[in-house]
């Protein structure tokens, strides 16, 4: 069961500040502590008189203890920035194909080749829809590049494969997630003042409604309530994976020894305080370890588009030594040899992997 149920993490998404919501040991003056908390990670923590009412973080929700952690905007790991490559053991052209180096779409810079899986008795490359399937916009059959193109691949010298199939990234439709309106405000004023009879935290904000949607006022009030985030017409549907696989043109021309790591030999449930490492395009091999779990939080691909994904992990990090960068994008990340997941997101100081899905 959750740390934090459906109603309650999307009431903190509500909250003006707010990126990220899930579990993790509380910290006391920058110490961890041994306690479970419910980790909300705003853009900039702020003294409680400068935060207005509605967008305070209660100190408990259901009597979990929350914690507070200043954080940044999440971006999916696309585009390079101020992260040149360093140093250039991942960006290689000698066949096989190892995971850990620089692979992408034609039409992008560059990610990580993840790892390499057999799926219906095929051997599939492994990374993220949007290095491989340039955020849905690619087609099945489109080129898949070893190295990418900001790495120097080139088309049809490098061509590794083609695309096989991907997950399609679902996004927050901006014109559909809402306004004040006076129906929403009726809706939540009774079961708002129930809360307080029976002592709840829980509460329902009247800000966000459906005005170009079927959805009514009370279909949304059932929703919050049950917890689903999986239903037509959404305006904030959940995404789980960021993933893509390709087809190599010759199986004989990819490995799947990941670079520095060596063959994956399973799948594992990532957990606080376990340790994980990967081999990614930008950053080489790096090790550090799971610090928040069941997190969700919003995602940017560029172009104004934004996603919302649920249980995921993360690990934190300071800003001139990343677990994680863009370029890194589908490096599958490991608890020795064991794969609990797959990097695909992050901001300086944290990086958001995907759960291991493909069992």
């Amino acid at each position: 069961m959750s740390i934090v149920e459906y109603a309650d993490r999307m009431l903190l998404h509500s909250k003006s500040n707010v990126v990220g919501v899930g579990k993790a040991l509380k910290k006391v003056k920058g110490q961890k502590t041994s306690d479970e908390s419910i980790m909300c990670i705003v853009e900039q923590k702020l003294p409680e008189h400068k935060v207005r009412k509605q967008d305070m973080i209660p100190k408990t929700i259901n009597e979990v203890p929350t914690d507070v952690v200043q954080g940044q905007k999440f971006k999916a790991f696309v585009g390079f920035d101020n992260h040149p490559i360093s140093p250039l053991e991942s960006v290689d052209t000698e066949l096989p194909a190892e995971p850990g180096n620089s692979i992408g779409h034609i039409d992008i810079t560059a990610g990580t080749f993840g790892a390499l899986y057999r799926m219906d008795d095929k051997l599939v490359i492994h990374s993220n829809n949007h290095v491989l399937a340039n955020a849905n916009k690619g087609q099945r059959g489109d080129a898949s590049l070893y190295p990418g193109v900001h790495d120097g691949g080139k088309y049809p010298e490098n061509l590794l494969g083609h695309l096989e199939d991907f997950e399609e990234v679902k996004f927050i439709n901006i014109d559909d997630v809402l306004e004040s309106c006076q129906v929403a405000e009726k809706v939540a004023k009774f079961p708002n003042w129930m809360a307080k009879v029976f002592k709840r935290n829980t509460r329902l904000v009247p800000k966000k409604l459906l005005k170009e949607s079927n959805l009514r006022a009370e279909d949304l009030l059932h929703i919050l309530e049950q917890g689903n985030g999986d239903f037509p017409g959404n305006p904030m549907p959940a995404n789980y994976l960021d993933g893509a696989i390709a087809l190599p043109l010759n199986e004989t021309w990819v490995s799947p020894y990941i670079k520095l790591i060596g063959a994956p030999e399973g799948f594992g449930v990532a957990e606080l305080g376990m340790p994980i490492r990967k081999h990614g395009r930008t950053t080489d091999l790096t090790e550090n370890e799971v610090t928040g779990v069941e997190f969700s939080m919003q995602v940017g691909f560029g172009d104004n588009l934004v996603a919302l994904f649920e249980d995921q992990f993360l690990c934190e990090h300071p800003a001139e030594n990343p677990f994680g960068a863009p370029g890194d994008s589908g490096s599958s990340v490991l608890n020795g040899n064991i794969v609990v997941g797959t990097l695909f997101a992050g901001s300086d100081t944290m990086t958001i992997m995907n759960l291991s899905l493909i069992h």
